[in-house]
């Protein structure tokens, strides 16, 4: 399984593959693609704000490293003594979507802070000091169970269908959807078939098949 690690600092970017390290003319070719992408950074960063400058970075390493073929990609800030600003990114960069799922849920444990069980994916050694920043219109899972339910309306899917397709690129790891899902059959807002597997209840199987309502017009 090839997988990447990308160490951005402030000042400096480094991208490390030892199998590219090991075929010269590849390693070229990567070094001047690596290059012309940090121009065009410093290009469209000028001016920017430190937080606006952080997702244009983000953003432009995504397009990049997507166009290489590495479609997960996973960052983890760093933050000062502080919390006032990030110092480096650890970036995770895999072609396979179980690497991703693997790091995702490393990442995760090793974040600072935890919001109705939803990692931060950060550390911040001021987290404790310092309120948590809204950065879900709701509560995160309550956010989660309202976008399961538009997004799979009118399929049935088992657990880990769901998180599969869904969990890429979001903040959420596989506990926190049986969270969602517990809460939604609670609701009534999903069918399962527990009885006929004679599930028990507060538990949520990976093989356990949801049944999502279709939208109402």
């Amino acid at each position: 399984m090839e997988q990447h690690y990308l160490i951005c600092g402030i000042k400096d970017v480094g991208f490390f593959s030892a199998r590219e390290l090991h075929e010269t003319k590849r390693s070229f070719v990567v070094l001047e693609e690596s290059l012309q992408a940090i121009e065009e950074l410093r290009q469209d960063i000028s001016g920017k704000e430190p937080h606006e400058r952080e997702t244009i970075i983000l953003a432009k390493l995504k397009e990049v490293f997507k166009g290489w073929g590495m479609d997960h990609v996973l960052p983890f800030p760093f933050k000062n003594e502080t919390g006032s600003r990030t110092t480096h990114y650890l970036v995770f960069i895999s072609k396979h979507p179980l690497g991703y799922t693997i790091m995702k849920d490393i990442m995760g444990g090793c974040s600072s802070c935890h919001r109705q069980g939803v990692p931060s994916f950060e550390y911040n050694p001021a987290a404790s000091r310092q309120p948590q920043l809204h950065l879900f219109k709701l509560e995160p899972l309550e956010e989660l169970k309202e976008m399961l339910v538009d997004d799979f309306a009118g399929m049935s899917l088992t657990t880990r269908d769901i998180y599969e397709k869904h969990h890429i690129d979001k903040l959420y790891v596989m506990k926190n959807y049986r969270a969602a899902l517990l809460d939604l059959e609670n609701e009534r807002r999903i069918t399962t078939n527990r009885a006929e597997r004679k599930s028990k209840r507060g538990t949520f199987p990976p093989d356990m098949v949801v049944t999502f309502p279709r939208k109402t017009k």
